[in-house]
């Protein structure tokens, strides 16, 4: 809570400090309709620009923002911030054609093709909103028409090119910078909101180079992170074991995930987070993954010896929100491979558990042999519950600590499985749907929704 109040502080007084900037050189105070405008119009612009610097630092991957609130929470802000960047992009060029209108008498139309020929950096600024445009435009069509991730990342890669293009047009003729002080008598372009905008934009892409570059670079020439082993799990499940050099310094808490990119033919170009599904250890790092895309659907002809390149660990789902001794896990599916890792930390620890694993029938069961022995070291039990089973022809082997359902994960079930549901915390992982259901059926099972801890891979 301390890190998020701090990082609250700095966006109060980052808006801070551009406000009173923008204040002090803003018409807004006057009686003039057109220097209203004018403030106005300067300041949609000030605030579309932090508004897409907030969403290169959300999506940036700090890990220092990431740990204390979370990569999904943050893609969440950052498909909302998407909104905002549409309504400021275009009042801003709206609200100054307006203002200027006002000063010239010329038509709309006339007064924003004038912006265009007589300012440079404005016909620049102009590039940048269309580049804004086709992005947000993308960002929908892809949304509805469930176009792949690919061709959605290669779209964002031209707000990049936006950024600069907007920069320089505001530190060229924005008043705002232009109205500021300067700080050399002999350099009156560089004036102190000049200087505080070098700042903010070097702090957040200084994140974004090195958390998303640097780092893992030097990850990469630390470990050498290799692909040495592909395990079929279930006949849709692979476990990837990833070796390398120092490979225990590779520090991360079990429950968390890394976003691999395979450096082979085909996959150089994919980037996507995935669960580590092994306790931390000296020899390997261990990824497992269902084919349920075109990408996943190919990771067991991986060449064995390929090269990854890995961002994180991140993730905040991990046995450190434990805060009673009693917890119910609930996975569904492949959403077993974080909680490999807790249910040994929560063990571990003592806590009384209880497991509800769903799938759709006894072969896709991932990591059984696993979770079995973890059951049996720490008295965990195990509950599963095969949707593709009828209750007539449930006969399945069950272990010392397992039992079987059929069906699927209701309230009534769960009450049934682990009478005492309303007193204990809750662990979910599974496609968001799911886990979406789960947890309105947990709060009405008693579960008070602060002791429920998901994460959602949507990034």
């Amino acid at each position: 809570m301390r890190n998020k109040i701090w990082f609250y502080l700095l966006c109060v007084a980052h808006l801070g400090i551009s406000g009173y900037f923008w204040f002090n050189t803003s018409g807004t105070h006057t009686d003039n309709t057109a220097n209203v405008l004018l403030g106005l119009g300067r300041l949609s612009g000030l605030l579309l620009v932090d508004v897409i610097l907030l969403q290169v630092m959300l999506m940036g991957r700090a890990r220092w923002l990431e740990s204390v609130f979370g990569l999904d929470k943050l893609a969440k802000v950052h498909r909302f911030a998407g909104k905002w960047i549409t309504i400021l992009l275009l009042a801003h060029p709206i609200l100054l054609t307006l203002a200027y209108q006002n000063f010239t008498g010329a038509g709309f139309l006339s007064q924003l093709w004038d912006f265009q020929v007589s300012f440079e950096d404005v016909w620049h600024a102009s590039i940048g909103f269309a580049f804004f445009l086709f992005v947000i435009v993308y960002s929908i069509l892809m949304s509805r028409r469930k176009w792949d991730f690919e061709r959605w990342y290669w779209a964002h890669l031209s707000v990049y090119a936006a950024i600069i293009l907007a920069f320089g047009h505001q530190t060229a003729v924005g008043g705002d910078f232009l109205g500021s002080s300067p700080i050399f008598n002999n350099i009156p372009e560089l004036t102190w909101f000049t200087l505080y905008w070098y700042i903010v934009h070097a702090f957040v892409f200084g994140n974004l180079v090195w958390y998303r570059i640097c780092r893992p670079l030097w990850n990469y020439y630390l470990h050498g992170f290799t692909v040495s082993t592909i395990k079929n799990e279930t006949p849709d499940v692979w476990s990837l074991y990833i070796t390398g050099k120092n490979i225990s310094s590779f520090s991360y808490t079990p429950g968390q995930f890394v976003i691999i990119r395979f450096l082979a033919k085909g996959y150089y170009w994919q980037a996507h987070p995935f669960s580590l599904s092994c306790y931390p250890n000296t020899e390997y790092i261990r990824l497992s993954i269902k084919a349920s895309g075109d990408f996943t659907k190919t990771i067991g002809r991986l060449p064995i010896g390929t090269k990854a390149y890995i961002e994180g660990p991140y993730g905040t789902l991990t046995a450190k929100k434990s805060q009673t001794n009693k917890v119910l896990m609930i996975a569904g599916g492949i959403g077993i491979t974080p909680f490999r890792g807790i249910i040994e930390d929560l063990g571990k620890a003592g806590k009384d558990i209880h497991l509800i694993y769903g799938n759709k029938t006894e072969a896709d069961i991932a990591l059984r042999t696993e979770l079995e022995e973890l059951a049996q070291k720490y008295n965990i039990r195990i509950h599963h519950v095969l949707s593709n089973v009828e209750a007539n022809s449930l006969q399945l082997t069950a272990g010392s600590f397992e039992s079987f359902s059929t069906g699927f994960v209701t309230p009534e079930l769960i009450q049934q499985l682990v009478p005492d549901v309303a007193n204990r915390e809750a662990f979910l992982c599974g496609p968001p749907p799911m886990m979406d259901a789960l947890f309105k059926t947990l709060t009405g099972l008693g579960v008070p929704p602060k002791k429920i801890y998901f994460e959602k891979f949507a990034l």
